[in-house]
């Protein structure tokens, strides 16, 4: 295992695999790897080639997520909405993939999304706060403000997230 701090806070890490005849073990958590997370909910989603979904985040109760791709790749975003930050308004963009036993780290206070660039793409969060729904907002994922690569030409977008507020309504809360 190895953690790579990246810009913006987040961290990578790089796990072990232990393979032999009969396929592989990895090892893909350890408290002591980020004893600041504090998680209390896991989820899975499951997603087709060319979803976006993002940019989500908790106003109320900022959730940092631990990334991880099961089976598949995807383009993932980390957008810095903490107003004091020296990266306010800039992301980061992390290509994940099964292929490649990694994690990414988000504190909380980010806006969070990823692309599908596989046929499917299974993706595991480990999360610090529980998820609040009537607290959950969405950036625009195609804000052009914001610029941000997906890496996809005709992606599939919820309403929800088709109906996220624009950065420049963001920023109006502050």
């Amino acid at each position: 295992m190895n953690i790579k701090t990246l810009p913006f806070d987040l961290k990578l890490i790089t796990l072990t695999s232990h393979p032999d005849n009969r396929g592989e073990v990895i090892e893909l958590w350890r408290d002591k790897w980020l004893p600041e997370s504090g998680f209390v909910q896991e989820n899975i989603s499951v997603s087709h080639y060319g979803v976006v979904r993002g940019l989500h985040f908790q106003r109320k109760y900022p959730q940092g997520k631990l990334i991880s791709v099961l089976s598949g790749e995807i383009c993932d975003i980390a957008l810095d909405i903490r107003p004091n930050s020296a990266t306010f308004g800039k992301y980061h963009r992390q290509i994940l993939s099964s292929q490649t036993p990694q994690l990414l780290w988000i504190p909380p206070h980010f806006a969070h999304g990823f692309a599908v660039f596989s046929e499917t793409a299974v993706v595991l969060y480990k999360m610090s706060d529980y998820y609040h729904a009537d607290d959950q907002a969405t950036i625009r994922w195609d804000d052009k403000t914001l610029n941000i690569d997906w890496g996809i030409t005709t992606p599939i977008v919820s309403n929800k997230d088709q109906n996220g507020i624009f950065w420049k309504d963001f920023l109006c809360e502050f």
